[in-house]
């Protein structure tokens, strides 16, 4: 019972900022994953240390592809989560499909990890999303275009 008010807190953590990614139509699950989990890799690795996080993510990457196939060419490695070869088929997969993906691996991500500290990080990892600034994520590749 316990655990599975966790994982709904998860949910509804997750669920809360993807209806504030909505709002972001240029941004799509590839740029929201990368950038989630970007932001909790960061506030995770100072505690858990970079092999852990590695071992944990590629946990996470694994059980997530059972369902979504496509995240089996994601890698990781000590820098976080690298999804160049998922980017280069941006065009050809679904956005719908990548916010419902980019969805279950990041509540994945902090079921695990909640898991593994007994819910210590868990309030932090949950404020960390909200600190994403979705903003700068869409003038990203704006600025990039420019240079």
């Amino acid at each position: 019972m316990v655990e599975r008010r966790r994982t709904e807190s998860h949910e509804a953590v997750v669920d809360t900022w993807l209806a504030g990614v909505a709002q972001e139509p240029a941004l799509d699950g590839l740029d929201v994953l990368e950038a989630a989990f970007g932001a909790l890799w960061r506030r995770v690795q100072p505690t858990l240390g970079e092999i852990t996080l590695v071992a944990i993510v590629g946990r996470v990457l694994h059980a997530s592809s059972e369902r979504f196939p496509v995240l089996r060419s994601a890698t990781v490695d000590r820098d976080g989560i690298h999804l160049d070869a998922l980017k280069a088929e941006r065009g050809a997969l679904d956005r719908d499909e990548l916010e419902r993906m980019a969805r279950t691996a990041l509540v994945e991500l902090l079921t695990v990890i909640d898991h593994l500290t007994g819910g210590v990080l868990t309030p932090a990892l949950h404020a960390e999303l909200s600190t994403i600034d979705l903003s700068a994520l869409v003038e990203q590749p704006r600025r990039l275009a420019r240079t």
